[in-house]
């Protein structure tokens, strides 16, 4: 059996179905595609066209967003009076592409400007005091904040007082306590006088800000804004939709020396950019700057336009995401491997801490974590000098982590963060009281029945519902991301065939979906150890995935990308074995015969823990986990007078058979006739001793001729006593085919025929059919 690693939500609404054809047949989609898009909110076919084909068009007036015109008036006349300006950004992937946005818009329209990146380990996130004092002693008049300032109240009251105006521009939640007291505070969801599009990422204000510094939309920024948009993982609709289906394309053609070398050092040059592209290529470089040091190099790298300072910021860049995921690799073995210790299997929580564990990386440690314990986690970088552990933590979805540890606040030294993620600051010999408040306060969510975390599924389709209308469908939805997820589909495959392991260390699998019309291959990463079981069970396979376009050769295929699989049935076993020997029963079990007499040569090999029965006396109390199946019965009602019990077991075929009937097979009317002259014409033969004599005279197989004698005396056409065989004087006509010895003898070869003749998988699907 294959147990699922998620628990699957199948969130498929039951919609009008008349309303869903009708609308598929008008804007030629697949009607499973109109019915996701039901699902999704967008009811009729305005709302899915303006979803399905973004419009620059729809972008809205960036001087509806708050304080926009008081933030470009305080620019522009920074500009005009030759004010040192200075980008205020952060040093994630948004950040800095947000830096680079307002940098460059700055520049080209002739701003006195500069940058500054904070550090993660000496500044922390968003405005510093020491760093606006260092930034205004140096000159700087107005510092323009990029994805951060909102949070700011301290900095920014540092600057009022010495004369620096700060423009606000950030996209994170505002506080009860309200805004710093900026020149402005440009932000889509201002308390009351919201935005028409609320979820624009740092980059994304950034850009509306250039837009209307330039009075007309930046397309040269839409590789940047989409990078962050994308990075940050903010919603997938609206504007960011529009933004980032058109940034795809500006990334791929981008003419920015920088951005052209990371795509190349990611492997990305010259292939369609999507999501996952900068999801797990762009971004994930762009982060270990502020990870492993100092992020300013990243602003440096998107703006440029030396080819060889390009060339060596991407190259370090790299050499820095190659440390980082080596980092992360290390960190993680470790605390899985404190995660693992009984106190801690125990638990319901996570906190693990070690030293030198990079403070940078510990929160992508804490996500896998709960990747794979599923468990709130909290991962410690302990700095042996100060005695003080710095970290992070993650949670599982239904549980508010920052609410659960809220009540020890007294034992932290810094803390903060929100539902699913927190950062904090401990004294060494203060963790045990915040683990015990974590632990304390853990309860399961409400919807959660499992430890298993949820997996939402869209809609259950066949495998022959899979086709290039419906991969066209999806297309035309991406990109996919938060409030746009890539669609899961829930599949029942007839049969799983070929399966086969994949990868340089063989962690992967592909093998081929068939459904009654359509076959699909399928590619299911990190499932190598499931191989077994598919192969036991090939029609009993449930799968979720994705569809996705598989270029290979310069040709494309349709493939189904398996994130979860299970199994919904009785695993069998093909083992079929033309001998047998001890070894072959040394495994706890039930083990099943057919025959009697080899049911006492047996005995001597089954352990105290197993049983051996003849299948006439098996009854369900008897069975175990595992039930051999050790010879092949001679009917196939005999099997199925068992093949019922089976259905809670794991199913091992030996089906051994010592002799092969289909070997001989069955003899013809004439063979009958040509043995039957031929004994005819001697008054007594000695059977035994003349057996290969008359198989040689006949040219028939032996054992046939053994088969037709019993054929022969049972319908009394012969006699025999003590091994000479005599002609009965005129016997009664009868039809040869009548006897019970031919009637067996069909019943065998129907037997061998399904089970000992039959290949691997039309075997298992047999005995799931008969096990029901």
């Amino acid at each position: 059996m294959i147990d699922s690693k998620y628990d699957w939500e199948l969130n498929d609404t039951i919609n009008d179905q008349n309303e869903v054809k009708q609308l598929a047949n008008e804007l030629s989609l697949s009607p499973i595609i109109v019915n996701l898009l039901f699902n999704r909110g967008y009811h009729d076919a305005d709302s899915i066209n303006q979803f399905l084909n973004p419009d620059p068009a729809n972008l809205g007036d960036p001087f509806a967003i708050h304080d926009m015109e008081i933030g470009i008036e305080r620019i522009t006349q920074a500009i005009e009076n030759n004010e040192q300006i200075t980008v205020y950004g952060d040093y994630d992937a948004d950040g800095l592409t947000s830096t680079a946005i307002m940098y460059e818009t700055l520049t080209e329209i002739g701003a006195n400007v500069n940058y500054y990146i904070p550090n993660r380990f000496d500044d922390g996130y968003g405005p510093n005091v020491d760093a606006f004092e260092r930034i205004i002693n140096d000159g700087t008049t107005l510092i323009v904040t990029v994805d951060n300032g909102v949070t700011g109240f301290d900095a920014v009251d540092f600057a009022n007082q010495h004369n620096c105006d700060v423009v606000i521009t950030d996209h994170h939640e505002i506080a009860e306590r309200g805004v710093p007291d900026a020149c402005a505070v440009i932000h889509a969801r201002y308390p009351d006088d919201e935005y028409s599009f609320g979820y624009l990422s740092g980059a994304g204000i950034a850009f509306k800000v250039a837009t209307a510094l330039l009075d007309e939309i930046p397309q040269e920024c839409l590789d940047l804004v989409t990078i962050g948009t994308i990075a940050d993982l903010v919603s997938l609709t609206g504007e960011n939709r529009i933004l980032t289906k058109f940034g795809f394309q500006a990334i791929q053609n981008t003419e920015r020396p920088g951005l052209k070398d990371l795509l190349e050092n990611a492997n990305l040059t010259g292939k369609p950019i999507n999501e996952h592209s900068i999801g797990f290529g762009i971004g994930p470089r762009l982060n270990a700057l502020g990870r492993m040091g100092d992020a300013n190099v990243g602003v440096e790298l998107l703006t440029t336009i030396d080819d060889a300072k390009a060339k060596q910021l991407a190259d370090s860049t790299e050499q820095l995401n190659h440390d980082r995921r080596k980092l992360v690799s290390d960190i993680f073995k470790e605390a899985s491997e404190q995660a693992e210790t009984p106190k801690n299997r125990a638990k319901n929580t996570l906190i693990v801490m070690g030293t030198n564990w990079h403070e940078g990386v510990v929160g992508i440690v804490a996500s896998r974590l709960v990747d794979k314990y599923h468990k709130p986690s909290i991962v410690l970088d302990l700095n042996p000098e100060t005695g003080v552990a710095k970290g992070s933590g993650r949670s599982i979805e239904g549980f508010n982590i920052f609410k659960a540890i809220e009540p020890a606040r007294d034992y932290m030294e810094k803390f903060g963060g929100h539902d699913m993620a927190i950062g904090l600051s401990v004294a060494k010999d203060q963790v045990p009281q915040v683990a015990e408040m974590l632990e304390a306060n853990f309860h399961r969510p409400a919807k959660q029945t499992t430890n298993k975390p949820k997996l939402s599924v869209d809609a259950l389709i066949s495998v022959d519902q899979i086709d290039n209308q419906l991969y066209e469908g999806l297309s035309k939805m991406a990109p996919f991301g938060t409030d746009n997820l890539q669609p899961h589909f829930e599949v029942h495959p007839e049969m799983v065939t070929n399966a086969q392991t994949m990868g340089s260390k063989k962690t992967h699998l592909r093998f081929i979906m068939k459904g009654t019309k359509r076959r699909l291959n399928a590619v299911a990463f990190g499932m190598a150890n499931d191989i077994e079981t598919i192969h036991n069970m090939p029609n009993a396979i449930q799968l979720v995935g994705c569809v996705e376009m598989n270029s290979w050769n310069n040709r494309q295929s349709l493939q189904f990308m398996v994130k979860d699989v299970r199994s919904d049935g009785t695993e069998i076993v093909d083992f079929r074995t033309d001998s047998i020997n001890a070894s072959m029963f040394q495994e706890d079990g039930t083990y099943v015969v057919f025959h009697r007499k080899l049911l006492d040569k047996l005995r001597p090999y089954i352990s105290e823990k197993s049983n051996i029965i003849w299948y006439n006396d098996l009854s369900t109390e008897m069975l175990s986990n595992v039930v051999t199946i050790v010879d092949c019965p001679d009917t196939m009602d005999d099997l199925k007078q068992i093949t019922p019990l089976l259905s809670n077991c794991k199913v091992v075929l030996y089906l051994f058979k010592p002799h092969f009937v289909h070997i001989s097979g069955l003899p013809t009317r004439t063979q009958f006739g040509m043995l039957f002259k031929l004994l005819s014409s001697q008054p007594q033969v000695q059977i035994n001793q003349n057996l290969n004599q008359l198989a040689q005279r006949l040219n028939v197989d032996r054992n046939l001729i053994i088969f037709m004698v019993k054929v022969f005396q049972e319908l009394n056409f012969v006699s025999i006593n003590e091994g000479i065989l005599t002609m009965v004087d005129n016997p009664k006509k009868q039809d040869l085919m009548s006897s019970n010895a031919y009637h067996k003898r069909q019943l065998q070869l129907q037997s061998e025929q399904q089970l000992l003749l039959s290949n691997s998988a039309d075997l298992v699907e047999l005995f799931n059919d008969l096990i029901g």
